[in-house]
């Protein structure tokens, strides 16, 4: 082993050197901002730049539920306990309990995952929004309540409200597996067919309109102006209806339950009702097969508004009191007459139509849909439980507040006036007035009411006498 040098000594002793400076200096540094740090936090020199977590508590749906009557929960969210239970089951059976993600289902420890979900956020938020509490917010909301209510309510921020009630609507209510309008898919279903019109054959019409399957009419919901930009609309002043606002113009059509059969979300305020429900696909349908309706006898009614054919049954107009066409104008009345009350069942119903909707087109279609299908799940859990939760006491508490709140009257939405969404493009109708098909459809429809309006005779039906009025110049007029 060959002696150490000097010169490797003294590198060394550098190296050596430098190493405990080093060291020196990081342990002194370490000590230096160990000193200040709790010297600073003693004296607070340091804020802390982490917002403090503050646990919201949360109402649970079952707490919410248990404090609320029965008559309070109806009149709260537009529908018996009983059928809320319901509407959640046939959605948590569609969708699926994982995603639905109800009250029990989170509490449950077997749903690991879930479960610990649910527990961070009862740490961080105060509680989890269940299924339950995402359908009670939508539910509130279409029935008129604001967002700011329900932020106090359900302890739920502003923005999320309505990213749940669109969600909801989309994925739940208006999903074909939990609520379905399908009567006139099939146009086959005989039996279908028969049902309903022995539904409207019973009444003052004594069987003699026996083949309705359905009555039509259209309904204007009220919308403030669409933009061009976000809804993609050319033509703004198309939507501006006869009435004086904008709107959409829903063609409808319903049973003698006052359940919705069929509808149509197609056209514009401006559209007249005749020519909105050409457009549709059910409309060409009829028309190719037409005679296959005469042959069985099925037609649908409708009022003036619409042009006569042999699958659809209008008044005569201008028809003088005491006369065939007067007597067959009452009972054609008395059997279209379930699609007005439907219409104003609905619109007493859900407040969220008593003001013009200020959503995007899209989502406006989409929240006028649900309706519909509320509307029909809650009659059918009506007839089936054979209860009418729509009394009296509900109207006159629905008219108050629809009176305090609404900027409309009802009778703007009623009147003359399942398919795809509205066209964007400003594409005009066609032109039925010169079309040789229409007009042969037009003399079919005349002979079959004129069939109807001479068994109507035959039978020695007429309008009843109370019902005949006279004004302030004593001439006589009918109320229908």
């Amino acid at each position: 082993m060959s002696p150490i040098t000097i010169e490797k000594r003294q590198k060394l002793v550098k190296v050596i050197g430098t190493f405990f400076m080093l060291k020196f200096y990081i342990d002194s540094r370490k000590a230096l901002l160990s000193f200040m740090l709790q010297y600073g936090l003693k004296n607070k020199w340091f804020k802390k730049t982490r917002r403090a977590v503050t646990k919201k508590p949360r109402i649970k749906w079952s707490v919410l539920s248990a404090n609320l009557s029965d008559e309070k929960f109806r009149r709260t969210f537009r529908m018996t306990r009983e059928c809320f239970q319901q509407l959640c089951f046939k959605i948590e059976r569609a969708i699926g309990e994982k995603e639905f993600r109800s009250e029990d289902y989170l509490q449950d420890p077997s749903n690991y995952r879930d479960f610990r979900l649910y527990k961070s956020h009862m740490i961080r938020f105060g509680g989890y929004i269940s299924g339950e509490i995402k359908l009670a917010i939508t539910l509130r909301l279409l029935a008129g309540a604001s967002y700011l209510d329900l932020e106090l309510i359900f302890k739920v921020p502003n923005h999320t409200i309505y990213r749940i009630f669109h969600h909801v609507l989309k994925q739940w209510i208006c999903n074909d597996k939990v609520l379905q309008i399908d009567f006139y898919k099939d146009g086959s279903d005989i039996a279908a067919m028969k049902q309903t019109s022995k539904s409207f054959a019973q009444g003052t019409s004594k069987g003699i309109i026996g083949g309705c399957i359905g009555a039509i009419d259209g309904l204007l919901i009220k919308m403030e102006a669409p933009s061009k930009s976000r809804d993609n609309v050319k033509n703004v002043s198309n939507f501006y209806s006869r009435k004086g606002y904008y709107a959409i113009n829903t063609q409808v059509i319903v049973d003698k339950q006052k359940r919705v059969l069929w509808f149509a979300i197609k056209s514009k305020g401006s559209e007249h009702d005749s020519s909105a429900f050409k457009i549709t696909s059910l409309y060409h349908n009829l028309v190719k097969s037409h005679q296959w309706y005469i042959d069985h006898g099925f037609y649908l009614i409708g009022d003036s508004a619409y042009a006569q054919r042999p699958f659809l049954i209008t008044p005569y107009d201008n028809a003088k009191p005491g006369t065939k066409k007067d007597a067959f104008n009452f009972h054609l009345s008395s059997c279209r007459i379930y699609v007005e009350c439907a219409f104003g069942e609905m619109y007493k119903r859900w407040g969220i139509l008593w003001r013009p909707l200020s959503f995007k087109l899209c989502n406006s279609i989409r929240i006028i849909e649900s309706i519909f299908r509320l509307h029909n799940m809650i009659i059918q859990f009506e007839l089936d439980n054979n209860i009418r939760t729509f009394n009296q006491s509900d109207q006159q508490f629905m008219s108050e507040e629809m009176l305090t709140r609404m900027s409309v009257n009802i009778s703007d939405f009623l009147g003359y006036f399942g398919e795809d969404p509205i066209m964007p493009s400003d594409k005009k109708t066609r032109d039925y007035k010169h079309d040789k098909k229409e007009k042969r459809l037009f003399q079919l429809g005349k002979e079959l009411r004129e069939k109807i309006c001479n068994a109507i005779e035959s039978d020695g039906l007429r309008r009843p006498k109370t019902n005949i009025r006279r004004d302030e110049f004593n001439i006589v007029y009918c109320d229908e």
